[in-house]
Order: structure tokens, then sequence, then C-alpha cells
């Protein structure tokens, strides 16, 4: 069949490939050994240098994701060649390459520090930082190439309309026990798998389960008599909200906060049973958070330096119930999510109507003074149907939790200056009352409230 070839013939090309993105890695990776020899070489008496003085980090990061690109480039057309106008594959090249950065910088840290400790020469130093540079090209090369060919191949299993896809090992010893014990899992095809992968060697899953990975992706026909992976009816299951959301990094204060976001959220309200669960991506970049979904695949990112940490993680998740819901369920992914401005500079929702209690919420937001009043200079991101459901949601887990944090930025916000570019206050109380009561009947609609 056209997937079976199109599988083979990235996984063929990604092999092609190895040898020659390895020895264009190796030399990125030797020119900083050799930058970083000279620098001890000049450091009067073998002085500890900080890692960061030994190369530019910059632009080792830019040159990876140049030749990440370029291969990622290869492999996507090998995939559309197979499945004629697939879209690319929803790999994120700069991620890995920051990734990986951050990884050789700290790797080389460590040999520094090692190498001083130790009394070892700038010689015998610089041997060991071109051992790090060349283990770092092996490791980059064999991560990308395997996460970059089965984010092609399940592009293209997307455009074809497959509706699973299954976890496949090497099936050697050299397996990872946490993959071993995955061999065979099945899952949605826009789901993630139980170790928060969306497919082997994703840029955004974890560190112990993508580096180096060697699995593949393939997508079996479903048997119509046992397979349940479709999204559940209401009432044939729930699950918490924050089951939903994985990767915390605890070592972070924004993590504590959004798992008191989430505790209350999970107070507030349910979801379906076998809601994909999305990855959380913590940088350091702005102040704010974004909810990011490519060709099914969904992350959400928010900055440690969040202005308003609560409200965004509250807000970036209900842009998770708008994508991660099929039709019929949160905000009509095929309808609020899709607007288009009208002659009269309405945004409206494309494709299927919304249902009754969604056409409510709406016209409430629509009759409300504080959607009246928007007059900012992005107005339309602002009136955006879905924009106006991520801020209509937020305020209503902040109302019908009156949980103090949400409820303390929810005035703050309310407090900037009218007519903010980036900023609209939200609404006030009274102004809120009909809104709130159109998304209990949403919510109760969907069975996620009683």
């Amino acid at each position: 069949m056209a997937l079976d070839r199109m599988t083979t013939a990235v996984a063929q090309r990604a092999a092609d490939l190895e040898p020659l993105l390895l020895a264009e890695l190796e030399m990125v990776f030797a020119d900083l050994a050799e930058q970083a020899s000279q620098t001890l070489t000049a450091a009067a008496d073998w002085a500890l240098p900080d890692g960061d003085e030994l190369y530019d980090a910059a632009r080792l990061e830019q040159l990876l994701a140049e030749a990440l690109e370029q291969a990622k480039l290869e492999l996507d057309t090998s995939v559309s060649q197979q499945v004629p106008g697939a879209p690319p594959g929803d790999y994120d090249t700069d991620n890995l390459a920051a990734r990986v950065a951050a990884r050789h910088r700290g790797e080389v840290a460590r040999e520094l520090l090692d190498g001083w400790n130790a009394g070892l020469s700038v010689d015998q130093m610089a041997s060991r930082l071109a051992a790090v540079g060349q283990s770092s090209a092996q490791l980059v090369a064999q991560t990308s190439l395997i996460g970059m060919s089965n984010a092609g191949s399940l592009a293209g299993a997307l455009y074809a309309g497959v509706h699973v896809k299954e976890w496949l090992t090497a099936g050697d010893d050299r397996v990872r026990p946490s993959h071993q014990e995955m061999e065979g899992e099945q899952v949605p095809v826009d789901a993630m798998f139980s170790n928060s992968c969306r497919f082997p060697g994703d840029p955004f899953g974890p560190g112990d389960e993508t580096w180096n990975c060697r699995c593949a992706l393939i997508y079996p026909e479903p048997d119509p008599a046992t397979t349940t992976l479709e999204q559940p009816a209401p009432g044939a299951g729930y699950q918490s909200p924050s089951q939903t959301l994985t990767g915390w990094d605890d070592t972070k204060p924004i993590s504590m906060t959004g798992h008191h976001v989430m505790d209350v959220i999970d107070r507030t309200h349910r979801v379906p049973g076998q809601m994909p669960r999305t990855p959380v991506v913590i940088n350091q970049k702005g102040q704010g958070a974004a909810f990011h979904a490519g060709v099914r695949e969904t992350w959400l990112e928010i900055s440690e330096h969040a202005k308003w940490p609560n409200m965004s993680i509250a807000h970036e998740y209900g842009h998770k119930l708008d994508y991660a819901g099929s039709p019929g369920w949160f905000s009509e992914r095929k309808a609020a999510v899709m607007t288009t401005k009208t002659a009269d500079g309405e945004w409206i929702p494309l494709g299927p109507e919304l249902s009754e209690a969604m056409t409510d919420w709406l016209k409430a937001v629509r009759r409300s003074s504080g959607y009246k009043t928007i007059e900012t200079e992005r107005a339309g991101y602002f009136k955006d149907v879905k924009e106006l459901w991520a801020r209509s949601y937020y305020q209503w887990v902040a109302t019908r939790s009156g949980d103090r944090a949400l409820l303390d930025e929810l005035a703050d916000v309310r407090s900037q200056a009218p007519g903010s570019t980036y900023y609209w206050p939200q609404w006030e109380d009274d102004d809120f009352v009909e809104i709130a009561a159109a998304i209990d009947r949403v919510m109760r609609e969907r069975g996620l409230i009683d």
C-alpha cells in the first residue's frame, strides 16, 4: 500500500542522509573544538574560563538549525513523492538545535571542570573537548533523522486520512526498557503515546525518551470490531484536565504555578477520557504563553517570566480545549477555530454551524460592553472567535472557582490602560454574567459539568 511505500522510502532516505549529515555536523563541532583550544591556549596559566567563553554558542545553534533544516527538506520531499500533497512534517529544527546547543554547553562545562581538577594540560583538554564534539555530532545525526523521518511520515499519514499510529522498536537488545514496553502501542493518529511523544524522536519529548532513539511509526488498519480509539461520547468516561498536560519541569517556579492552575481547573470541570495529552515547553522568551497547533499536534509554551502566569496558563488551556476537542465538544474545532472577517468587520466562524449553546455564547460575547469597546491596534485578533473563547474560558474558570490567584490577576489585567495595543482588559463582573451562564450551558451540553 502507499503508506508502506512511504515509510520505507523515508526510512531509506534517512539512512542515506545519515553519513552526509554526520560529516557536516562533525565539521561544525570540530571547528568549535579548535576555537575552544585556541581560547584555552591564550588563557593565562590555564585559567578556568567560563564555558560560554570558549566558543560562539549562538553560532553553533544557527549552524545546527541550518544543517537540520536542509535534511528535513530532503525527508519531506521523500514523503511528498509517495503521498502527493502531503504537508511538511511538524518537526521544529530550531527547538532541537537549541536543545543540542544547551546539552553540548553542559558537556563542555563538565569537561572543563573535570580537566581543571585533574590538572590536565591544554592539549589534553583540547583532545577531550574534541571527543565531546564527536559524540554530540553522532547524537544529533541519529536523533534528528529518526525524528524528522517519523514526523514526515506522520504528516503523510494524516494527509491520507489514517486513524491509528503504532510504535515500532528496532527489536534488538539496544532498545531502551521504556520503549520495549511500548512495542506495538497504538493510539489515535493525533494523540500522544504513553511516553508523552507524538512520534519517536519528537523534539518536544522528554530527553530520555528521544536522544538516540531508533524507533519508527507504522500505520495499521484498526479492527472496527475492537478499536475504541474514537473520542468518547458524553458519559462514556472522563479524566481530570491536569492529566492532559505533561512535561512540567518541577525545578522551575512556573511549573508550581501550572500545577496550581490545573488543580483549579480540575475542580471546575472535567474533560473526555481519551483527550490527547499535550506537552508543556518552558522557556525564557517574553512575558506570556502560547498554544501551538501543528498538523494535529499541539504543545503549550509558557515563559518563566510571564506577567500573568495563572491567567496565561488557564487561557492557553482554553485554546487546548478548542484545538484538541473534536467537533461538537468544545468551541467546535472546525467552526470556532477557523474564522473570517465580514465586510462590516465582524469575525464569524467558518464550516459547520455552531451548536445552539455555542451560538448563545457567541451572541452573549458580542452583546457585551467589553466586546464593543475593543478598539486596540489588534482589534481583529481580539475579536477572533478562538481568542474570544480562550479569554472567556479563563474568566469563567476564575469566577466559577473563586481562586484568589486567578482573580487577583484578573483584577490586574482589568487595570491596564484602555486601548492597550497588546492587552484587552477582559470583562467587568456584571458584563460577564450572561457570558458565564452561556459557558455553563456549553460545558453542560458536552457533559463536562453536572
